[in-house]
C-alpha cells in the first residue's frame, strides 16, 4: 500500500508525482489558457523567488509541522487500532 508516511518523516515530498502537482500550481498562478509571454515570464519569476525561500527554509532546518505532528502521533497508536481504522475507510 502507497502511504507518505515515510516520506514526511523523512522531509521527501508527500506526492507521488511532483510534477503534477508543480504544474497544476503553474496553472493556477497563470490563472487562463494562454498567457501573454510577459505573463507567462512574471509567474516563472515568482515561481522561482518562492522556490528560493523554500529552498533557505529547508536549508535553514524548517519543517512542515502540521504533517510533523500528525505523523508523529502514528507513533502512539496500536497497529491494531490503525487497521481496524482504516478498514472502516475502505469501500468497494
Amino acid at each position: 500500500m502507497w502511504s507518505c508516511y515515510d516520506n514526511i518523516n523523512d522531509n521527501l515530498p508527500q506526492m507521488n508525482n511532483s510534477c503534477e502537482a508543480w504544474h497544476r500550481s503553474l496553472s493556477e498562478l497563470i490563472g487562463g489558457n494562454h498567457p501573454t509571454k510577459w505573463k507567462f515570464i512574471t509567474v516563472l519569476q515568482r515561481e522561482q523567488g518562492l522556490n528560493e525561500a523554500r529552498i533557505e527554509q529547508y536549508l535553514a532546518g524548517m519543517q512542515r509541522a502540521e504533517y510533523k505532528k500528525i505523523v508523529e502521533a502514528y507513533k502512539d497508536i496500536d497497529l491494531m487500532d490503525y487497521l481496524r481504522g482504516l478498514s472502516h475507510k475502505v469501500s468497494f
